[in-house]
């Protein structure tokens, strides 16, 4: 049985990831509240300057974790969808507060429905088929566990005096 296996795998990490990222970004808006920086310093922030922003690493975490359960058969919702920059630090806080009640919303049980069929992923011109086991292992995870990273690296880049340990309460 599969199903609830794979809501333990899933589901309570993403959502301790996602409160996880609530501090970081609150940490952030109090570390510009103290330098005398605007905010749009963090959400203009990138690692380097050939990636994505801030609000892209933020939006494709929420996004990802809504996918994954829709694709999975555990919720209606629809993900909302990834931006890339104009968002502010308090909409990318609400984005994820919105992110936590779908996830609060989802039973283990519901993931039985597709435990057995493989799911069909799309990432651009390339698509591929995976059990749900092995999608949540080496896709939907390892794709979360990214951008989740870089939302700590962009602040960290930014001057953001974050510890690893609030990285790892994630955990």
């Amino acid at each position: 049985m599969v199903g609830p296996v794979l809501y333990e795998a899933t589901v309570p990490y993403f959502r301790k990831a996602l409160e996880n990222q609530i501090k970081l970004l609150e940490k952030g808006q109090e570390w510009c509240k103290e330098n005398g920086h605007d905010e749009t310093k963090l959400s203009n922030g990138r690692l380097v300057e050939d990636m994505f922003p801030l609000p892209f690493h933020v939006t494709f975490c929420t996004y990802n974790a809504v996918q994954f359960l829709a694709d999975l058969g555990a919720t209606e919702a629809t993900p909302e969808e990834i931006t890339i920059e104009g968002l502010s630090v308090d909409e990318l806080i609400a984005r994820v507060e919105r992110t936590l009640k779908v996830l609060d919303g989802v039973d283990a049980n519901a993931f039985t429905a597709k435990e057995e069929g493989a799911i069909k992923i799309d990432l651009g011109n390339l698509s591929i088929e995976r059990p749900a086991l092995q999608y949540a292992q080496q896709i939907a995870g390892p794709s979360f566990w990214f951008h989740h990273g870089m939302v700590y690296s962009v602040l960290r880049v930014q001057g953001v005096p974050l510890e690893k340990r609030l990285f790892l309460s994630a955990f």
